[in-house]
């Protein structure tokens, strides 16, 4: 039987609990004694006050309203008002005046043709300045506070709003995916898909009507709005909120929220376990009780073993019940969650042989004593949808304990992208059999003994020499052997060079340390991968906050391969092999123009006029553009050079031939990079 829908059950919730707080919201979780409360009856009352506004301006049924708000109430008045009113909500990170952010916003106004824009007077001068910066001068922009204090107070007090008839297939939401390896594509989640998802969820978390859920993923992320809204309001239970940036700052503040409001479910990717492992401090967990957290799903990215383990060992102190780490696994293609493991059961961790999976077979390791097995995170039993393991290429079912690509089917499984005519082939896919519905996932992943293993994404997978390798399996090794690179994340991918090679570029707390202790870093990561896993591997340091991520802080390994092959990152160390090196460098011809080019800036003199062949005493060769021209070559080429180099081979073909040799070594200077 269809769960019933998520307006109907607002409204329900209003009538028999109007004084029950729906949403609880802390500004600053280092004073959890000021929440903001939305009991049910008020958040009904403010929603159809907007829902009346927005359909007496004009608005009508299937409108998109792009929803710009922090993760606070104003939010949570604007998705429901679009849900009363018929409107298609779009949540979308706010602006904050990074150029990549402006314009992914543009794109999805573009994409979805968004109608109107629906903010906060608070954050007013920041969609402004978006929307004169994208050249959107036409796009309505909308307080939603105001509108709620300015509009009747109801319906029957001349408000236009009527109570619209909810059909499963309505469109709730568009859900913008997160771009770590495209484009983001809006997901269409109609009420059937979320009424499915949130009743899959409730039973895979053991949560009863009135449970509590929360924590600090923000609203436009899956996660965020419905483990942590959607779920608890459609259960008539309470949401507990906190801002995302207050987590990243102060991590700690979620175990305060958590403790303080009674929060027995939250949900947090990977990353920030380890975030909280490597930064809350003991003196930040005084007062810190966690023993009323009955469901901790850790999901959104790979689950890692080793994180698990640091994580409720570190926290057991506070309470921590270990069996609450909940590893899943969802996508928003889905609507959100496919598979969690049973809380109050340890989560299964199975160890397998790392031969067997770099040729896509997984063979279960028994001897407690083999190291060198990978240990694998099962997700849990599926709820809400049918899982296939499908071999991408021939479409044909894979064998018990082969990886393939994970293929869905069911009532979660979200009615496809934006428009309509977008992802018939992901989200429509017939097998080999002539087996059609399926939601192609492009995740690979092995389902044994009711649990679902994912082994990585299909787009990221390094293939080299017939192996596959997974880049978090990499760039978790490096975090596990050196602490400076513990706090920060890693992107591993090949680049095409007649090996495929892989390059790993990877964040380090770099701040005081010199360039001799960088470079014996990297140097230590690489031998310790080539030993690990039998590849040689280049190692590039870089800056905490330099590797490109989604909003919600998926790493964005498609990205950083294209920064690292634009020569956009600024290095803090970096050993590179000789083949990558030449992917990097120019050609000779190239750098033979660019070497033109910089001495006839150098000279003022026409380009046509200088001969490569000549002598750079030709010139006037002085000790001042010996060194210029050193320091623009290190810069170009990301190498370090001695000025006598300029000496040494005193004409540009000359250099050309020393700077394109094999025995140059690329190696940045650590002060020369930003710290």
């Amino acid at each position: 039987m269809m769960p019933e829908l998520l307006p109907v059950q607002i409204r329900a919730h209003a009538k028999t609990s109007a004084d029950r707080a729906a949403v609880i919201y802390v500004p600053d979780p280092q004073n959890v004694e000021s929440p903001q409360r939305l009991t049910f009856g008020q958040l009904d009352l403010d929603a159809l006050r907007l829902a009346s506004a927005l359909t007496g301006l004009g608005y009508r049924r299937g409108d998109r309203m792009l929803l710009l708000h922090p993760s606070g109430l104003e939010f949570v008045r604007a998705f429901v008002a679009c849900q009363y009113a018929g409107l298609i909500a779009v949540p979308a990170p706010l602006p904050d005046g990074q150029h990549h952010r402006a314009l992914r916003l543009a794109s999805i106004v573009s994409d979805c043709q968004a109608t109107a824009v629906l903010t906060a007077s608070e954050t007013l001068p920041d969609v402004l300045a978006w929307r004169q910066r994208v050249n959107q001068p036409d796009l309505p922009c909308l307080c939603t506070d105001e509108l709620v204090r300015e509009k009747p107070k109801s319906p029957e007090s001349g408000g236009v709003w009527t109570p619209p008839d909810w059909s499963p297939r309505d469109i709730a939401f568009l859900q913008y995916t997160s771009g770590s390896t495209t484009a983001p594509r809006g997901v269409v989640v109609d009420h059937g898909n979320l009424a499915a998802n949130i009743a899959a969820l409730l039973r895979l978390f053991h949560a009863g009507p009135g449970a509590t859920m929360g924590g600090w993923l923000p609203m436009h992320h899956d996660m965020g709005l419905i483990a942590h809204l959607l779920t608890p309001l459609h259960a008539g239970g309470t949401s507990v909120l906190m801002p995302p940036m207050s987590f990243l700052r102060r991590p700690a503040g979620w175990f305060r929220l958590i403790g303080r409001f009674g929060v027995t479910v939250s949900a947090a990717p990977n990353f920030a376990l380890d975030l909280c492992t490597g930064r809350i401090q003991d003196a930040d967990l005084v007062g810190v009780d966690l023993s009323g957290l009955r469901v901790l799903a850790v999901a959104s990215e790979p689950v890692l073993a080793h994180t698990l383990d640091e994580f409720a060992e570190r926290f057991a102190a506070v309470g921590l019940f270990p069996n609450a780490l909940s590893p899943g696994y969802g996508l928003a293609e889905a609507t959100l969650a496919v598979s969690v493991n049973s809380p109050q059961e340890p989560a299964v961790i199975t160890p397998v042989d790392p031969h067997g999976l770099a040729v896509g077979s997984f063979v279960p390791v028994h001897d407690s004593a083999n190291t060198r097995a990978h240990r694998l995170v099962g997700c849990g039993p599926v709820d809400g949808c049918e899982v296939l393991i499908v071999d991408p290429d021939t479409r044909q079912a894979c064998p018990r304990r082969r990886v393939g690509e994970i293929w869905l089917r069911g009532p979660v499984v979200a009615r496809g992208y934006w428009p309509s005519s977008a992802g018939v082939e992901t989200f429509d896919s017939t097998t080999v059999d002539g087996e059609g519905g399926w939601l192609r996932t492009g995740d690979l992943g092995v389902f044994e003994d009711g649990q679902l293993y994912i082994t990585g994404r299909r787009k990221e997978v390094m293939i080299v020499r017939g192996r596959n390798l997974y880049p978090q399996d990499l760039e978790g090794e490096s975090r596990r052997l050196e602490d400076l690179l513990a706090q920060g994340v890693g992107a591993a991918f090949t680049v095409a060079t007649p090996g495929d090679e892989i390059v790993l570029v990877h964040e380090c707390r770099g701040r005081g340390r010199s360039a001799d202790d960088l470079d014996a870093i990297a140097g230590r990561v690489q031998s310790r991968l080539a030993r690990e896993f039998g590849v040689s591997v280049s190692v590039v340091l870089v800056r905490i906050g330099a590797i490109p991520r989604t909003t919600s802080g998926k790493v964005q390994r498609t990205v950083a391969a294209s920064m690292f092959r634009a020569g956009r990152f600024a290095p803090l160390a970096a050993r590179l092999t000789a083949a990558v090196r030449r992917t990097l460098q120019p050609s000779a011809e190239e750098l033979t123009a660019w070497l033109v080019r910089r001495l006839a800036h150098y000279r003022r003199l026409p380009e046509e006029s200088i001969n490569p062949h000549a002598s750079l005493d030709d010139y006037g060769l002085d000790s001042l553009l010996a060194v210029s021209l050193c320091a623009d070559i290190e810069d170009y080429l990301h190498v370090v050079l001695d000025p006598d180099v300029v000496w040494e081979h005193p004409s540009i073909d000359g250099l050309v031939g020393y700077l394109k040799g094999d025995h140059l070594q690329t190696k940045a200077v650590a002060e020369k990079a930003a710290l």
